[in-house]
C-alpha cells in the first residue's frame, strides 16, 4: 500500500481500496490502520481492521459529539431554488354566460304595430250660404253656425231621403204642441222653437227688409225668393205659417208665429193649426 496527504490506498492481488484519511481524523482506529499498513500488515488484516473501524464507528457516533468533518455518505444537498410548482395562470377572460336565446314567435301570433300617424283633420265641409253645416249620420240635420242651433232638415210630418223632404208636412194646433202630441226624432232634445229663435231661419234673397207696423220684426222687401230661407239646407219647405212655442202674453187666446212667405212675424189663435219645425241647443 501506498499513502498519500489524503488518502490511505491499499493495493492487492483483487483490486485497490482506498481510503480517505479524512475519515474520523485522529480517531484512535484510523491511527491503527496507519501504524498496521506503516508495518507491512497484509491486506486481510486491514480489511478486519476496517471492519472493526466500521463497527466502532457506529457505536462513537451514538455516544460521541458530532464532528465537523463530512460524512462519507452521499448527501444531497439541498437546493436553494423554490420548488417550481405548477400555478394556473389566472384568465383574464370574461366568463362565458349562457344567453338565453330570443324566442322567435309565428309570424302568424306577431302584432304588428303600424307606425304612429298624426290624428287626422276632417276637412270642414263646405258651409251653405256660408252659415248653415250638415250634421247627422244621414245629413237629415243642420246646425247653425252663426247661432249654434241644431235643426231637423224636414217639417214634422216630412220624411229625409238622403237627399231631400219628401212626403207632407203636417198641420197641429197650438194647444197640440204644448200637449206634446207632435212625434219626436228617437235623439232628445228636440222642442219647438221659441219666436225669436224660428225667425233666424228668415232668409231674405233681395238682401232688403222692410219694417211692418203690424210685428215686432222686419219683412223681406223688394224680388225675394219664396219662402223666406234657404231651400238647399231646408229643402221642400212649404211657404206658410209656422208655429213657435211663444205665448202671446197680451191675449191668452193668441201665439206667436213665423210666415215664410214674407218672413214676418205675429200672433194669431192658438187653435189654428200650422206647421211646425223642430230644433235643439247644439251638441
Amino acid at each position: 500500500g501506498t499513502q498519500s496527504t489524503n488518502q490511505l490506498i491499499i493495493d492487492s492481488n483483487g483490486g485497490t481500496l482506498t481510503i480517505p484519511l479524512s475519515y474520523r481524523v485522529g480517531t484512535p482506529f484510523l491511527r491503527l490502520i496507519r501504524e498496521a499498513v506503516g508495518a507491512g500488515t497484509t491486506v486481510i488484516a486491514v480489511l478486519a481492521a476496517l471492519g472493526a473501524l466500521m463497527y466502532f464507528a457506529n457505536q462513537d457516533t451514538d455516544s460521541a459529539p458530532q464532528a465537523t468533518e463530512p460524512s462519507l455518505r452521499s448527501t444531497p444537498t439541498p437546493t436553494t431554488e423554490p420548488v417550481a410548482r405548477s400555478t394556473p395562470t389566472p384568465t383574464t377572460e370574461p366568463v362565458a354566460r349562457s344567453t338565453p336565446t330570443p324566442t322567435t314567435q309565428p309570424a302568424a301570433n306577431r302584432q304588428t304595430r303600424s307606425p304612429a300617424t298624426s290624428p287626422q283633420v276632417p276637412t270642414p265641409r263646405t258651409l251653405i250660404a256660408d252659415r248653415y253645416q250638415v250634421l247627422g249620420s244621414n245629413n237629415d240635420i243642420i246646425e247653425d253656425t252663426t247661432t249654434g242651433l241644431h235643426w231637423q232638415r224636414c217639417s214634422v210630418g216630412q220624411r229625409w231621403d238622403g237627399r231631400t223632404c219628401t212626403g207632407q208636412a203636417n198641420r197641429y194646433s197650438w194647444h197640440q204642441l204644448i200637449a206634446g202630441e207632435i212625434p219626436l226624432p228617437d235623439s232628445s232634445g228636440w222642442r219647438v222653437p221659441t219666436k225669436e229663435e224660428l225667425h233666424t231661419l228668415v232668409h231674405c234673397s233681395s238682401g232688403k227688409r222692410a219694417w211692418s207696423k203690424y210685428d215686432d220684426y222686419s219683412r223681406c222687401s223688394g224680388s225675394y225668393q219664396r219662402p223666406t230661407i234657404v231651400a238647399e239646407a231646408f229643402p221642400n219647405t212649404p211657404s206658410g205659417v209656422y208655429w213657435s212655442s211663444s205665448h202671446y202674453t197680451s191675449y191668452g187666446p193668441y201665439a206667436w208665429y213665423v210666415d215664410f212667405v214674407d218672413g214676418h212675424v205675429n200672433w194669431l189663435y192658438k187653435d189654428n193649426a200650422y206647421r211646425v219645425r223642430l230644433m235643439r241647443m247644439g251638441q
